[in-house]
């Protein structure tokens, strides 16, 4: 029989790359967060909280000290990364200080920024990282094991009630105050089920992720989250398209619209609701304490910031006077509000320039496929912002399925081999 020492893991560790067992360690954490927010421990939620974002400046910074050392040009990525920070951070330190001048002044007020800035920073550390197929593997073995935990969470806690509008409902929450939120970790490890049966070799593996997957998505149903069920529709739509086109890559001008749908949506959404067909016709999403007028009241909120601040946003006013806990249900429409239009705008350069230059690596169809993923992820925010405000740490499995686009150049779909 074949064993394995403690220096042969040593060993297999060392290889694998500080940065790469970095990004490791950053789904450890990730998973860690989500399994104590559902057995209900805050204090060890805080304390990975915190680690998370510690890994992740470290990582930069290796990153950073590693270009320096090489002499590495300064690509666009890092500009625009740099120049939404510094403008956002600008802005909304003007907004403070002509507010209140320097009395009762808190670090806390950054907390939210922070947030912000560490999902774009993440998607650059693993865009500069020299992630490798090992790595991709360790990830997959980890969101299975994430998996099967909350399929047994969900076997074990039930369908608990949940209050929402006053009303008793029976939306799934597993524990995690929020059936979207929930539905959005659940999604996103349904998405990784995905990618095990495509990518990992053995065939007991490839079948616990398969079904794995089907009960994933039963559990999203059961969350009755309506825009996510609706990302998981898209992508089970469009995915045939993906696998039996030849082309390996997209144009630039598809993942853009992806990426902008969520405030296009709103446009749409804002201008129809007050329509009676519409309503009739999207009358099946209607259930227990939710209507389909129920994002009108906050989006016209958060339209109103933008009509007050149009280029500054309105940080001070979303996040403070709301005692940080606002919540616009919309990832762009949020960022546009407590930024202003001149922090969007990059903001907006930059993801584009995250997807031209992802997009520009692809050799494949699972590569092609993993950024068509990490857009669906992204399109969460159709409804809710968690991916930008730090809740459970959800963005670095969102940014994790980038590392796929990275390490997969070589791994073929069944219908890719001559």
């Amino acid at each position: 029989m074949y064993k394995v020492s403690f220096n042969d893991i040593k060993e297999k560790l060392k290889n694998l790359g500080i940065i790469n067992l970095l990004i490791i360690c950053e789904f450890v954490l990730c998973i860690s967060i989500c399994i104590a927010s559902v057995l209900k421990i805050p204090m060890i939620q805080s304390v990975l909280h915190l680690l998370i974002y510690a890994v992740l400046f470290a990582m930069f910074a290796i990153q950073l000290i590693g270009m320096i050392r090489k002499k590495e040009r300064i690509d666009s990525l890092f500009v625009l990364l740099a120049a939404t920070a510094v403008l956002a951070m600008v802005i909304i330190t003007v907004q403070y200080f002509t507010k209140h001048g320097t009395s009762s002044f808190s670090p806390s007020y950054y907390t939210k920024f922070v947030f912000f800035i560490s999902t774009l920073l993440l998607f650059y550390v693993v865009y500069k990282a020299d992630v490798n197929i090992k790595t991709v593997n360790i990830l997959l073995y980890m969101t299975m094991a994430a998996s099967l935990l909350m399929v047994i969470f969900y076997i074990a806690l039930g369908q608990e009630a949940y209050i929402f509008n006053d009303i008793v409902t029976r939306y799934l929450t597993l524990n995690m105050g929020n059936p979207n939120k929930t539905a959005i970790m659940l999604l996103l490890l349904f998405f990784y089920m995905f990618f095990g049966v495509a990518i990992l070799k053995n065939k007991w593996l490839k079948l616990l992720c398969g079904v794995l997957a089907v009960a994933l998505f039963y559990m999203i149903y059961k969350t009755y989250s309506r825009n996510i069920l609706i990302v998981v529709m898209g992508f089970l739509v469009l995915i045939p398209w993906f696998v039996y086109t030849k082309t390996n890559r997209v144009n630039n001008a598809f993942w853009a619209l992806v990426f902008l749908l969520p405030i296009l949506f709103v446009i749409i959404y804002m201008l129809m609701i007050e329509n009676s067909t519409f309503v009739k016709l999207f009358g099946f999403m209607i259930s227990d304490g939710k209507d389909i007028s129920s994002r009108q009241r906050v989006w016209k909120e958060a339209l109103d910031y933008i009509n007050k601040n149009p280029i500054i946003g309105s940080y001070y006013e979303v996040w403070c006077e709301s005692g940080g806990e606002y919540n616009m249900h919309n990832t762009l429409l949020g960022i546009l509000a407590a930024y202003g239009g001149a922090v969007f705008v990059v903001f907006c350069v930059y993801m584009y320039e995250v997807f031209r230059k992802f997009n520009a690596l692809c050799k494949g169809k699972i590569q092609r496929i993993a950024l068509w993923t990490f857009g669906m992820a992204l399109l969460t925010g159709l409804g809710e912002s968690f991916l930008f405000s730090g809740s459970s740490g959800l963005f670095v499995l969102c940014g994790g399925l980038l590392t796929i686009v990275k390490a997969c150049p070589e791994v073929k779909l069944w219908n890719e081999y001559d």
